[in-house]
């Protein structure tokens, strides 16, 4: 059970609800994300028309929405971009349980992974990450 004294944002509680529900219907968290996929993906333009900062700029706006969420550009290169973003849910949601309503940190993770490469796929770019201690660092490149 989580602790409720804690405070919760929107996503916390629609990523739990999505992959809590697509569980229990014998389907995994991952098939709820890419159902979000499928559904917001066209709202970020047509497929090879958008450039990879502008993905992170996305990506950006949507994460700084949230108080405790950190965001970085590390580098933007001719042929890629690198960020980083903070994992604040880590003490928000899983410091002191396994699972937040069912959701294991693991299922978590594996959705914002599993949204950020549906939408770059749609996209046709590719996205790759590598969590390092509180962070999440990113590349976004051309397929």
């Amino acid at each position: 059970m989580p602790n409720h004294s804690v405070s919760l944002h929107s996503a916390d509680v629609f990523n739990a609800a999505g992959a809590g529900y697509a569980k229990s219907i014998g389907r995994t968290a991952d098939d709820f994300f890419q159902y979000a996929v499928k559904t917001f993906a066209p709202s970020w333009g047509k497929p090879d028309s958008v450039s990879r900062i502008r993905v992170l700029r996305g990506m950006r706006r949507n994460l700084l929405a949230f108080s405790d969420w950190k965001f970085e550009l590390i580098d933007s290169l001719e042929n890629k971009v690198i960020g980083k973003f903070s994992r604040p849910y880590l003490s928000r949601l899983f410091k002191d349980n396994d699972s937040f309503y069912g959701v294991t940190l693991d299922e978590y993770e594996a959705g914002f992974r599993a949204f950020n490469r549906g939408i770059c796929e749609y996209l046709h770019l590719k996205y790759e990450d590598n969590i390092e201690g509180d962070w999440i660092t990113f590349t976004i490149s051309k397929k």
